[in-house]
């Protein structure tokens, strides 16, 4: 194909393609008018393109992929329950602080003995049990 029919098929493919969205563009233009009174023929009518084009983008992705995020992995997270929790220890003792004068724990200096704790673990009671069994 030489580039002068080249170029006049592009231009005839966009010919079509405003002779088929003038109503819509035209119907962009009014609600735009209605919502910006003081614009000028100009802003409207760019403004009008712009909506035009991207409703046109969105059709097309929409035609490419129908269904947003569709995979055929399985969704995991709605059928499997995660029953992980955390355990709260204090990794020192619990006795008389010299310094303090008072009974506290001796890793976070908390004073209260029955203390959340200022370490955690997760416990997962789902988890499995890899230790074995004795043998003799």
């Amino acid at each position: 194909i030489s580039p002068v029919q080249a170029v006049q098929n592009v231009n005839d493919c966009l010919r079509e393609r405003k002779i088929d969205f003038q109503d819509l563009k035209e119907q962009f233009k009014r609600e735009l008018k209605v919502e910006f009174p003081q614009a000028s023929e100009e802003r409207l009518q760019a403004m009008a393109q712009r909506l035009l084009n991207e409703k046109l983008l969105a059709d097309e992705k929409m035609a490419r992929f129908p269904v947003q995020h569709e995979s055929f992995r399985p969704n995991l997270s709605l059928t499997t329950q995660d029953r992980r929790y955390k355990e709260y220890f204090h990794p020192g003792t619990y006795g008389w602080m010299e310094c303090e004068k008072r009974y506290g724990w001796s890793c976070c200096i908390n004073f209260d003995q029955d203390s959340r704790g200022c370490e955690h673990k997760i416990a997962n009671p789902d988890s499995w049990c890899l230790l074995g069994f004795e043998r003799r």
